[in-house]
């Protein structure tokens, strides 16, 4: 069993190496290239200062860059907020203040209106997916272009705080849960023993890394070596598309998703009889 969440791609790209790990649109990563990558990057955090206990929000829909900036953070001892990417800007600044996160990390589209709220939050550094900062942040890609991919994890306990996660604050304020590296270890392997992920698994879904099912569909994922076909956001059409390309075996989603695709119109033409489960 695993110690710390860090500890996952390491495991996994030693005994996988060039197998495809990640898909996301044409991008694609072999275990190999996503460990030496979240290497880059955690590098690239701990030269800014981030340390074991340190808090990054996370906040934009999913990505390369997502799961990349989320291994990343836990190898370097950071503890993840990962942020649902329908909040309003003032509703990020309220999750940052009250976590206390020092760096926050977002995909381009949502900067400016984060840059400007900057001075309401206690983040030191704002990165930017992409190779064009604006004024104040840092290029994702920078930091990662000029970092070694050789980063030694730091240790962190099975006890120890992994990530924090806001509640949707339907009755008051969101709180933030306190998921320890255990817990999230726990429910990622149950639950891939429940659904029998295996090596042999190509996983398409479109759920949000940022939400609980979605990021134990990614632990899941990695931790059994099998690949992972990642949407940036939910479409029918587009979803049984990737089943078929991808030979997938495994749909993860929410009834609501099912429905969309059971009503599509020509949903007969897709040959979907590679998938075993969803």
């Amino acid at each position: 069993m695993f110690g710390s969440l860090g500890q996952i791609l390491p495991r996994a790209a030693a005994r996988y190496g060039g197998k495809t790990a990640l898909v996301v649109g044409e991008r694609r990563f072999s275990y190999a290239n996503l460990n030496q990558s979240t290497n880059r990057l955690a590098n690239a955090l701990a030269a800014l200062g981030v340390r074991a206990g340190e808090r990054v929000t996370l906040y934009s829909v999913n990505g390369w860059e997502w799961v990349v900036a989320y291994y990343a953070v836990l190898k370097a001892g950071g503890i993840v907020n990962p942020i649902n990417v329908m909040l309003t800007p003032s509703e990020v600044s309220y999750v940052v203040n009250d976590c206390g996160a020092r760096v926050l990390i977002t995909s381009a589209d949502k900067a400016p209106s984060l840059a400007e709220l900057k001075s309401t939050m206690p983040v030191d550094h704002l990165i930017v997916y992409g190779d064009a900062p604006i004024a104040g942040a840092h290029a994702l890609d920078e930091l990662m272009g000029r970092a070694s991919d050789e980063f030694e994890i730091v240790p962190r306990m099975p006890e120890d705080i992994a990530t924090i996660g806001y509640t949707s604050g339907t009755t008051g304020r969101p709180k933030g849960a306190m998921l320890t590296h255990r817990a999230v270890i726990y429910n990622s392997v149950m639950t891939a023993t429940m659904h029998v992920r295996t090596a042999a698994d190509t996983v398409v879904t479109a759920l949000p890394c940022a939400h609980v099912y979605g990021n134990i569909v990614l632990n899941g994922s990695l931790i059994t070596g099998g690949t992972l076909v990642l949407m940036e956001r939910f479409d029918a059409e587009e979803a049984l598309r990737l089943i078929v390309e991808h030979r997938a075996t495994l749909f993860d989603g929410v009834p609501t998703m099912y429905m969309y695709m059971l009503a599509l119109p020509g949903i007969e033409v897709f040959d979907l009889s590679g998938l075993a489960r969803c």
